[in-house]
């Protein structure tokens, strides 16, 4: 997975950097990332804001909710 585009909205209380992101994956993941530890251009620090997107070759598509949890279309 690899991040496209990384635009910070804001930190969390306990320090962690809202990222609005557009993330491009090869291939439908396993487990959804929570965080940007396993997403090539995202730190682990990074959490995701509402709205992001997740697009999974060749044709699923995931927007994170409010939590920043992705959720499939």
């Amino acid at each position: 997975m690899y991040a496209v585009t990384r635009t910070p909205k804001g930190m969390t209380q306990d320090g962690k950097q809202i990222v609005d992101t557009f993330i491009l994956a090869n291939s439908k993941p396993a487990t959804l990332p929570t965080n940007g530890k396993d997403v090539e251009g995202l730190d682990e620090n990074d959490v995701f804001a509402p709205f992001s997107m997740l697009y999974a070759l060749p044709d699923t598509v995931y927007i994170a909710n409010e939590d920043g949890a992705f959720t499939e279309t």
